[in-house]
């Protein structure tokens, strides 16, 4: 694996998988259809499958409750 797969890699990793996941959890917004209710195909690469399984647990959960706040 070159160089610069190895970096491409590591942000995917770092910032896709972990940093940006976690900050779209802070707040669930009103809107079901906001970006961070959006499947993030980056961070999915990097993920195994019990991952893969609690990621979409994760997000149909924020996407119900966008989806109650938006009824409000």
């Amino acid at each position: 694996m070159c160089l610069k797969c190895k970096i491409v890699d590591l942000k995917r990793r770092i910032w896709n998988k972990r940093i940006l996941l976690w900050w779209y959890r802070l707040w669930i917004r009103k809107d079901e259809f906001h970006q961070s209710l959006a499947t993030d195909p980056y961070a999915l690469i990097c993920m195994n499958d019990d991952e893969e399984k609690e990621y979409f647990e994760d997000l149909n959960e924020r996407r119900e409750i966008a989806h109650k706040r938006s009824l409000e």
